[in-house]
């Protein structure tokens, strides 16, 4: 199942509610495009939580990372966004999900291994 910036999504339902036809109108089309490019349903949008596991791994992964900060060369943007997302406590968005494994890859290399 595909990640969904669930942040954007709740300001376009909330738009929805707009006095203008045009941008509430608008603002359905785009969330109802933001579930079908996500390859979702509306009712597995409604009932999904990031899985435990997930999380998890997804803490996992971050602290793992945040281990190599300095052996690496990340530079402060990365630094910073790893640490970011040591405290979530839910899924990523695809921007997020995207820079996360371009860190894992860095490391990888630095270290000779696959990501």
């Amino acid at each position: 199942m595909s990640v969904i910036d669930r942040t954007r999504l709740a300001l376009l339902l909330g738009t929805m509610g707009s006095d203008h036809d045009g941008e509430a109108l608008n603002a359905a089309r785009a969330a109802h495009g933001m579930v079908r490019e996500a390859r979702l349903s509306w009712p597995e949008i409604l009932e999904r939580e990031p899985p435990a596991s997930n999380v998890a791994r997804l803490r996992g992964d971050v602290e793992r990372l945040l281990g190599h900060c300095r052996c690496c060369r990340l530079n402060p943007w990365g630094r910073d966004f790893l640490a970011s997302m040591a405290e979530r406590s839910g899924g990523l968005s695809p921007k997020q999900a995207a820079a996360l494994e371009r860190i894992k890859s860095k490391v990888a290399r630095h270290h000779g291994r696959a990501a």
